[in-house]
């Protein structure tokens, strides 16, 4: 009896970056996937699943696993880059702390607190080390200090 193995698995994307440093309008699409046996299980950084395409990316590095039927898997990073210098990332008359606590609740809490000289727009979007997205938001700060929880 001869068995023989299937190719490698391999991966090709196409990126479509985002236009400013904090504009959530970068993609990414899984352009093929070869080799390995059929199915195919996707899992992408974000914590997306079984789809062929994430959007409404900020600029950054995302990773795609990809596993076959025999549990064989690749991983690839493919990065979201800036299309535009124009947009500042951060308004250079703003500064920033990041610290961690807990709420009243005792849940773990993450504190971002701006201190500035002129109101402006912010978004923001919270990854883990492994580069999975936990959450986004927008808000407008004012001259001052803000203190923005977010759990």
């Amino acid at each position: 009896v001869d068995f023989t193995n299937p190719d490698p698995l391999q991966v090709s994307t196409t990126v479509t970056d985002a236009a400013t440093g904090t504009s959530l309008d970068g993609k990414v699409s899984i352009q093929d996937i070869g080799g390995g046996t059929p199915p195919y299980y996707i899992q992408w950084s974000t914590g997306d699943s079984a789809i062929f395409q994430i959007d409404g990316l900020l600029y950054g590095f995302y990773q795609l696993s990809v596993t076959d039927s025999n549990g064989c898997d690749t991983v690839i990073s493919v990065e979201v880059k800036i299309t535009s210098a124009t947009d500042e990332i951060f308004p250079s008359d703003w500064d920033a702390r990041i610290s961690t606590g807990f709420s009243s609740s005792q849940n773990k809490i993450i504190t971002l607190t701006l201190t500035g000289t002129e109101s402006h727009d912010f978004k923001y979007i919270l990854f883990d080390s492994s580069g999975r997205r936990l959450g986004n938001g927008a808000f407008q700060s004012g001259a001052g200090v803000k203190d923005i929880e977010i759990p």
